[in-house]
């Protein structure tokens, strides 16, 4: 039987090193940690975005079986293993207490998708904090016990929090 031909590519990474650093998850800072880990995944290896979409590389053969082991190419082999690889970089950003409870987690993808239920919850529960950000944006007003500056900065905290949501 013959492989299927859709074997990623990977970013050759010959006499190159990597000068960026994987950014640290700090307490309260989920969506911010979350865009800029993905910005450097992306920066790192493209594939590892897939990765995290999809789950890791299983190679096929032409039927679309799973192929044995024992049969897969150079390529297809270095491709499998990117997703340990990927799973590594992610528990290395992650404090202690976070790492234990995300590290029994098999594959890259399903230790992303745990992070992600655990700060952001379920879809339906960051669809409602977004429509509790679009109703409190549209009511937005001053307080009369606040300076303008203390108005400004709980504007811009909002409109921050609506960007990290995808909402702007």
């Amino acid at each position: 039987m013959d492989a299927v031909n859709d074997v990623p590519h990977l970013v050759d990474k010959k006499g190159g090193s990597y000068a960026a650093i994987a950014p640290k998850l700090e307490s309260g800072k989920f969506n911010k940690w979350k865009k800029q880990m993905l910005c450097y995944l992306a920066g790192m290896e493209p594939y590892y975005l897939k990765c995290i979409k999809d789950g890791p590389f299983q190679p096929k053969t032409a039927d679309g079986d799973a192929k044995p082991e024992s049969q897969w190419t150079p390529d297809e082999r270095r491709v499998v293993v990117q997703d340990q690889r990927l799973k590594s970089i992610i528990m290395s950003c992650l404090p202690d207490d976070i790492m234990e409870s995300v590290i029994s987690c098999v594959s890259a993808k399903e230790t992303w998708t745990d992070l992600v239920h655990s700060f952001e919850g379920p879809s339906d529960t960051k669809e409602n904090r977004i429509m509790d950000l679009k109703l409190e944006y549209q009511t937005f007003r001053a307080k009369s016990t606040e300076s303008l500056s203390q108005t400004y900065t709980r504007y811009k905290t909002l409109l921050n929090e609506l960007a990290n949501d995808g909402v702007l």
